[in-house]
């Protein structure tokens, strides 16, 4: 059983030694120990938040903008192990279906409206 007197965190240590000796308590004692090391590889938890690469995102429409056309691209990071499905991120808009947002890259583009919705454009003057 291994245990630690430190939290451990692969984004600070991923690999460590480990040497164990061993002796004999015996009567009539030998003088003989023996060293052993063991490789020890600290895997990755999903213990780092993802973070915007922005604080705050800006961009300006047309009220002519059509549907489907592309604003920007949101983009995060995550800082667990590179490659590992603890970095994989989502992104998603909550709370507003005249946008939509590529669950993959983050890009962000005019939503196609619902069904018998007519898209009327973004009007400045009656916003």
């Amino acid at each position: 059983v291994f245990s630690s007197n430190v939290p451990l965190d692969r984004e600070d240590l991923d690999f460590m030694d480990l040497i164990i000796d061993v002796a004999d308590n015996g009567r009539p004692s030998l003088a003989a120990s023996e060293s052993t090391v063991i490789n020890i590889t600290v895997l990755d938890a999903n213990d780092e938040a993802p973070v915007f690469d922005e604080a705050l995102y800006r961009t300006a429409i047309s009220e002519a903008i059509g549907r489907g056309e592309r604003l920007f691209q949101a983009t995060a990071t995550d800082a667990d192990l590179p490659g590992s499905r603890n970095t994989a991120l989502t992104y998603s808009i909550v709370g507003d279906e005249r946008f939509v947002v590529d669950p993959t890259s983050g890009v962000v583009s005019i939503a196609d409206p619902p069904n018998g919705v007519v898209f009327r454009g973004f009007d400045y003057e009656n916003a």
